[in-house]
């Protein structure tokens, strides 16, 4: 069943349709409904960050924002709820105080089944709950040239955005002080980087933190995920599998060591890399990525192929036929949803499974408890947490987490497959005597041979700008836990001792940087660029001082 955010939020949903009234008259909506509920506001500003500018030149009977706030007429939320655009009428929405048309933006723009189930509604419970939206003001000034109206509620009935989302996100777990929060609702952090230096696997306490919305709060006891597929000719296919099911012998356990890296990880490297240029993360929480959402740890489960397959039996002959052309769907049970295509999850040797555990314990709610989709070599984005429901569908999700972010630089294309890299996780000079200035840096670090799985064959750390290289001691072997074929998903760590060309000044630095090759001898590249932000994999450089 749901939790109790989304208790919380259907409540809210279904009030928002009425004049704001004590929550005692609020009403609990079905789950399918709440879940549909759940997605329209993501839904809404997720376009209208990653489409605005092409809808600002079609506005149609909304003129609200050449107006002033004063001047503009006043609507009563019985208004605002007649026009849902469900019979033709235009489709209004509400948010702090004042009423929006966003009719031709809904007709417009994919998601937009998404927005209607909020239309007619107020927005303040959609924005409380995919809280993220407060931390830029992007969202809200394109809201604003939709403006028609100011909303006729008593002052007394009003309750601030602060006091929404703190109710929404009261039940989350307490965080490790060791992560570094770029926003608390939701949470989202990344770890330090000498905390990753210190272990292979890095522990679920300390590995970064990606949240789009509350923690859902799950009785283990009546968790269930639904999985449902097309068939030919006949009604789709449609099963449940319990938490007992996947844990009790039913399909095979698997562990597999695996890397799970944010697709904007180092993002602001990208950012002084091509200050001209900038990304979309400039201007929100996430300008100053470091190399730090990202981790390494041993997942336990079971493989999505072996329960896919023992439900859909023929779920084979759809890959021989047209696979590239089938998509998996994965939603949580915090209403975010994107999906993987379904070549990649039936392929063995990527290991896509359902995961239960981490590091040999059970997952902690932040990382997905009890269950979570976890594969591979992909963008951590696709590895839904506190996973609901997988369905087969011929195309891709269109969530907006899907059809706005999380894209390659084209813009169109899906981030899946990570490419691969290397990190200077920790540094540290050495002398010859205590009365030498220091020569010589050791430094230490990882790499990663990324989605390919063809691993890392060799690292190289260099002291003077690029100009020279130096071989890397690799520390362990790489790590391959597939059923079929090697691939290697874990990361490698490594150390080298280099000296710089020069420490510049009395008291000044000097800049050590690395770079890896994957199993098949391709080398990072120098400074790749995407204007969204993500996959950013250049050369890592770190400056070290020499006092």
């Amino acid at each position: 069943g749901l939790g109790a955010s989304h208790r919380l939020l259907a409540r809210r949903c279904c009030a928002s349709r009425l004049p704001r009234h004590p929550p005692a008259s609020r009403k609990r909506l079905p789950r399918q409904q709440g879940f549909l509920f759940f997605s329209a506001g993501a839904a809404l500003f997720g376009l209208v960050w990653g489409v605005g500018a092409q809808a600002e030149s079609k506005q149609e009977g909304c003129d609200g924002s050449n107006r002033s706030k004063d001047s503009l007429p006043s609507y009563s939320a019985e208004e605002v709820r007649q026009r849902d655009g469900r019979h033709g009428q235009r489709i209004w929405i509400s948010f702090q105080g004042y009423v929006y048309d966003v009719t031709e933006f809904v007709r417009e723009h994919p998601g937009g089944k998404f927005i209607m189930e909020a239309a007619g509604a107020d927005l303040e419970p959609y924005w409380g709950y995919w809280a993220y939206h407060s931390y830029t003001d992007k969202a809200a000034k394109f809201l604003d040239k939709f403006r028609i109206g100011r909303l006729d509620i008593p002052r007394d009935h009003q309750e601030s955005l602060e006091d929404i989302q703190k109710e929404f996100y009261a039940s989350d777990p307490a965080r490790h002080p060791a992560l570094r929060a770029f926003h608390e609702r939701p949470f989202s952090s990344e770890t330090d980087a000498r905390i990753l230096s210190e272990s292979r696997c890095t522990p679920a306490e300390v590995l970064y933190v990606r949240n789009h919305a509350p923690v859902p709060e799950i009785d283990p006891k009546k968790f269930s995920i639904d999985v449902f597929a097309p068939r030919g000719g006949g009604d789709p296919v449609a099963a449940s599998l319990s938490l007992k099911e996947l844990q009790d012998e039913t399909y095979p356990r698997v562990s597999v060591e695996s890397v799970l890296q944010c697709a904007g990880n180092r993002g602001g490297e990208m950012i002084r890399m091509h200050r001209e240029k900038g990304t979309a993360f400039v201007g929100t929480p996430y300008k100053d990525i470091g190399v730090g959402m990202i981790g390494n740890a041993k997942w336990g489960g079971v493989l999505l192929a072996d329960a896919i397959e023992a439900i859909i039996p023929d779920v084979k002959k759809l890959v021989s036929e047209d696979g590239n052309q089938w998509h998996v769907i994965f939603e949580g049970a915090d209403g975010y949803e994107t999906s993987t295509p379904l070549q990649r999850i039936l392929d063995r040797s990527c290991c896509a499974m359902l995961a239960d555990s981490m590091n040999e314990k059970p997952l902690t709610p932040d990382h997905g408890y009890p269950v979570r989709a976890f594969l591979p070599g992909i963008a951590g984005a696709r590895s839904v947490k506190w996973l609901q429901s997988i369905r087969l569908s011929r195309t891709e999700s269109d969530s907006p987490w899907q059809k706005t972010y999380y894209k390659k630089g084209d813009g169109k294309t899906s981030i899946q497959e990570m490419p691969h890299t290397s990190m200077i996780l920790s540094s540290k000079r050495k002398r010859r005597g205590w009365y030498d200035r220091p020569e010589l840096v050791e430094v230490k670090g990882v790499a990663w041979g990324g989605g390919s799985g063809q691993g890392i064959s060799a690292v190289e750390v260099s002291g003077d700008g690029g100009e020279t290289w130096i071989r890397a001691n690799l520390l362990q072997n790489h790590v391959s836990t597939s059923l079929e074929r090697e691939k290697f998903w874990g990361w490698v760590q490594w150390c080298a001792t280099v000296k710089p060309s020069s420490f510049v000044g009395d008291e000044g630095s000097a800049t050590v940087m690395c770079r890896s090759y994957d199993g098949l001898g391709e080398c990072q590249p120098r400074a790749p660029y995407n204007p969204k932000g993500y996959l950013y994999n250049g050369w890592h450089s770190v400056k070290i001082k020499s006092m």
